[in-house]
């Protein structure tokens, strides 16, 4: 699979760890993990439309090309584009050539 340039957008994606809060229990701290970058699109399918219902607004859909993707994404994970906003990841499907990554804006 090939991506147009034109389409690639960078992004940061940040690891949600747990750690010593230092007072009482534990705390959630967000650490950098690296950048990338992947072509962006609404997620607009009918079959996510029935699994998330009003939610399907504020998510997108991001291609990673495989040969590209140094960093190893997992559910829970946050990312960042380039304007700032701050998505968590809720879906990762991994094909022959390309990863399919579902971010849910955080905060909407």
């Amino acid at each position: 699979m090939r991506l147009m340039r034109a389409d690639l957008h960078s992004f940061e994606l940040y690891r949600y760890e747990k750690a010593d809060s230092g007072y009482v229990g534990t705390a959630i701290e967000k650490r950098f993990a690296g950048k990338f970058s992947a072509a962006v699109k609404p997620v607009s399918d009918s079959l996510s439309a029935e699994l998330y219902g009003e939610r399907v607004r504020n998510m997108i859909q991001l291609t990673v090309l495989k040969d590209k993707a140094m960093l190893l994404f997992s559910n829970g994970d946050g990312f960042r584009d380039e304007n700032g906003r701050q998505y968590r990841i809720i879906s990762i499907a991994e094909y022959s050539s390309h990863i399919l990554v579902t971010g849910e804006l955080e905060g909407a």
